[in-house]
């Protein structure tokens, strides 16, 4: 791959990394395959150049939407991420596993399943990582690596130079992204529902009336009552099926918004001179209507989406922040739930969660477990008897001899089984895009 200066004449192209208008000449270049792309900036040119130095350029290939673009590539450097080395950060978010240690990580800028694969190839290739699974649902990371043979800035700083910075996953932020984008879905929907509704209200008539038809003039007040309440539909309720339309045709990929957006902008076109014109058939109530069962499907995939980032979440918040740990001589102190080790004795008051699993060495006293078991009835505990971290201590004090705390609690590994299960694919889903996608795309 070489970056040099065009010398064409002076026309306005798309950015071949981010799709962003570039005027030529460019001074920013990418050569695949003989062919020299342009591109709009230095950060998409080192990203770029990164993509393609380490052999995976049939991103660009099959890529069906456009990646966020660059704002600098100086903070693509691993003395930059360096303070996610600290140890003490590091307990709060990475946790031990047989190939060494693993963690979920929050990934921005994917937009696509070309992404993922991107991310997937660039990791696995690095000397050190253990594994790499993308949840494209939920812009999820799952990482594992040895850190005797590499550092997580090092791999913060990779997944950073080919354009998804990533940051450890926190479940409050990224549920609060979520009821963001659920906000606005629901805005467009309401638009779209409204819109069909008064649509479909006077498109009725047409249909009641049969061959005879309606007056003249009811036919036009009706067409253009119609027209004026399908168009906030199609310009804001429609909008990201076009927006989306448009980035897959600046890249030369079909993907679903594409006829999506051409049955919506013809249907209401054609509809619109219609009216105009006095000629002709509308299409008003299919055109709203299709748009709101189309959004509605949309914003039936977020909510679901939402409630499984939710269940994460109340897992996740199970585990209180502090405990008080009982000393040699009994006297108690008040500690980060973070600093319990196996061995510590804990006082649990009424009302407080047990911070980490442990055996009961004094005291009796009914616990809440029902969001761990689903049981909604309280359970009684006695000396001796094993409780979990997260149930709630609703009767009698209670003294606890720690077990399990931390990454080895019980909650710790739902929540671990949890993100195994949104990252990790069948085998057979694996082995699908290495043979017989990309024969197909050397033969077409």
């Amino acid at each position: 791959m070489t970056a040099s200066v065009a010398s064409s004449a002076s026309e306005i192209h798309s950015c071949y990394h981010c799709g962003e208008p570039v005027t030529e000449p460019s001074p920013w270049t990418l050569e695949i395959d003989g062919s020299r792309h342009p591109l709009c900036c230095p950060g998409c040119q080192a990203v770029a150049r990164a993509i393609v130095d380490g052999g995976l350029a049939s991103y660009y290939r099959f890529r069906t939407a456009l990646p966020e673009r660059p704002l600098d590539r100086h903070d693509a450097t691993a003395e930059q991420w360096s303070l996610f080395d600290d140890p003490g950060l590091q307990a709060r978010f990475v946790h031990d596993d047989d190939a060494g240690v693993h963690a979920s990580l929050s990934v921005d800028g994917i937009t696509c399943a070309a992404c993922a694969w991107l991310i997937e190839h660039r990791l696995n290739a690095l000397e050190g990582v253990t594994g790499s699974a993308v949840d494209l649902t939920h812009h999820r990371l799952r990482l594992g690596w040895d850190p005797q043979r590499i550092t997580l800035s090092r791999l913060l700083a990779e997944l950073a130079a080919i354009g998804y910075p990533s940051r450890p996953f926190e479940p409050d932020e990224a549920q609060r992204r979520l009821q963001r984008e659920s906000h606005q879905q629901l805005r467009r929907l309401i638009v779209a529902a409204l819109g069909m509704m008064q649509a479909l209200m006077f498109s009725l008539p047409f249909y009641l009336a049969g061959d005879t038809g309606l007056d003249a003039d009811f036919d036009r007040l009706f067409h253009w009552l119609a027209l004026a309440l399908t168009t906030p539909v199609v310009l804001y309720a429609a909008q990201p099926f076009f927006l989306q339309a448009w980035r897959d045709l600046r890249t030369r990929t079909l993907g679903m918004d594409v006829p999506v957006s051409l049955a919506i902008g013809s249907a209401y076109l054609a509809s619109a001179w219609a009216v105009i014109s006095g000629r002709g058939e509308v299409y008003f109530d299919s055109v709203s209507m299709f748009t709101f069962f189309l959004l509605f499907g949309r914003h039936l995939e977020a909510r679901a989406r939402r409630r499984g980032g939710a269940a994460g979440n109340a897992l996740a918040n199970l585990l209180p922040m502090s405990a008080t740990r009982l000393d040699d001589d009994g006297e108690p102190r008040i500690l980060p739930a973070s600093e319990l080790r196996a061995g510590d004795r804990v006082l649990v008051k009424p009302g407080h969660r047990v911070p980490a699993d442990g055996v009961i060495e004094s005291g009796a006293s009914s616990l809440d477990e029902s969001t761990l078991t689903g049981e909604t009835q309280p359970v009684t505990r006695r000396i001796g008897d094993a409780v979990t971290g997260g149930s709630q201590n609703l009767e009698s004090p209670l003294t606890l001899r720690i077990t399990r705390a931390g990454s080895d609690t019980r909650v710790a590994g739902l929540l671990d089984l949890t993100d195994r299960a949104f990252a990790e694919r069948p085998r057979i889903a694996s082995r699908a895009p290495a043979w017989p996608i990309t024969s197909c795309f050397r033969y077409c």
